[in-house]
């Protein structure tokens, strides 16, 4: 199950099912009403409003792989974004300007990374972290102010990990170790931080 939600208060959801489901993506309104979001049937694993919200995008399963997509509300075209073979993407956040996405690969083999990427598909991916570790990696949030990204990293002996890297000086840093699973509700200035463990 995955769901995105605009910045009108509407909802867009993604049933879940088996990992071979086909899905719909449902567009939910403040009345509970749900309808169709759009036509298109995949195997949809994740879904996010842009910030400006002129834009969702999706993570769409396809065989041995999984890549991004990004669905241009006025027009509704969806226009593929990455283009891995064999490789997956776990997830992605937006840029507080809704240009660029950061998400989490495993294009490496055996090692998690993260990449940016334009949306309007210009230039190449770039690569600004890759995990030491070949557990899990989750990309959670970008602060409002573009200096700062959260993500999860899964360690054997700690658990769940959060890590911070910064756009100022291309740096990632551990900010909290925990046996639990956590995420990083929220990097709203580049100064406050939220964590939401859940305890296994």
């Amino acid at each position: 199950m995955s769901y995105a939600l605009s910045k009108e208060g509407t909802i867009i959801y993604v049933p879940g099912g088996s990992n071979d489901d086909v899905r719909r993506v449902l567009n939910v309104d403040l009345s509970g009403q749900a309808t169709d979001f759009f036509d298109l049937r995949k195997r949809f694993e994740f879904a996010r409003y842009s910030p400006d919200g002129k834009y969702v995008g999706f993570v769409i399963v396809e065989q041995n792989h999984s890549n991004i997509w990004i669905y241009h509300i006025e027009g509704g075209a969806l226009n593929q974004l990455t283009f891995y073979q064999g490789r997956t993407v776990t997830n992605f956040v937006w840029s507080p300007d809704s240009k660029v996405i950061a998400y989490a690969t495993t294009a490496e083999v055996f090692f998690k990374s993260i990449y940016l990427r334009k949306i309007d598909g210009t230039g190449v991916a770039e690569k600004i972290y890759r995990s030491p570790l070949k557990t899990p990696l989750y990309v959670e949030d970008w602060s409002s102010d573009g200096s700062m990204l959260g993500f999860e990293q899964w360690d054997e002996s700690t658990g769940g990990d959060l890590l911070v890297y910064s756009f100022r000086d291309s740096s990632a840093k551990p900010y909290l170790a925990t046996p639990a699973t956590g995420r990083p509700a929220c990097l709203s200035t580049g100064r406050t931080h939220r964590f939401a463990p859940t305890w296994g």
